[in-house]
């Protein structure tokens, strides 16, 4: 192996292990970024208040932390109540977003558990 091959492979091995590295604080801002879109197109396109937006996002979020270690068929119990929900209230859009949104915090939560990084 020649010289330049040599940087080449360092270069590519140090991207790879800093990328590795950062990936949890990828994971965790992709999440942050979803909420803030979840918020944004519920306030200005839905026309939900605010405040129930947001405290709706949270318990999302507080359930998603305390739910995130039972087993997968709870979780679809959780996703269809959340489904049903929405159907009742009249905010089926809404609570899809919300359920994505759920989907998305447990597999981050479950990445950074299964990695030992919480």
């Amino acid at each position: 192996m020649g010289e330049g091959e040599k940087r080449k492979a360092v270069r590519k091995d140090s991207k790879s292990s800093a990328l590795g590295e950062n990936l949890q604080y990828i994971f965790v801002f992709g999440v942050i970024l979803a909420i803030l879109a979840v918020v944004l197109v519920s306030v200005l396109a839905l026309r939900l208040p605010a405040f129930g937006v947001c405290l709706a996002v949270l318990l999302e979020a507080g359930i998603a932390v305390c739910l995130h270690d039972v087993p997968i068929w709870f979780h679809g119990l959780v996703l269809l109540a959340e489904l049903a929900a929405g159907i009742l209230c009249g905010e089926l859009l809404f609570m899809v977003l919300c359920a994505a949104l759920y989907i998305a915090e447990i597999i981050v939560l479950k990445y950074l558990r299964d990695n030992m990084l919480i």
